[in-house]
């Protein structure tokens, strides 16, 4: 069963006629960062074992769904990896 609730129009701090604010409807959940990296976060660095599995199974002709289901790792991870050692020659993350 799904609840239809009325547009409010004008300032977003408006109340429905239950008389609770718009901006308070939504108790229990946290405030957006505003920096993506807090929100998101980041996984730890590849090794370089991994990132050189990941050059050999290339080369063996699979294909980046492959590489990535086998190794685990996310897709864009791996073609990031290839198109970085096509450009390169090298996996070495800066330092």
């Amino acid at each position: 069963m799904y609840t239809i609730l009325p547009k409010v129009l004008g300032h977003p701090s408006k109340s429905l006629d239950s008389g609770v604010p718009i901006t308070s409807m939504a108790t229990g959940m946290q405030a957006a960062s505003t920096n993506i990296c807090e929100r998101m976060g980041r996984s730890q660095e590849l090794s370089i074992f991994k990132r050189g599995t990941v050059i050999g199974c290339h080369l063996c002709n699979k294909s980046i769904h492959e590489i990535s289901l086998l190794l685990n790792i996310p897709q864009s991870t791996v073609s990031g990896i290839i198109t970085k050692w096509k450009q390169l020659g090298t996996t070495a993350t800066q330092q």
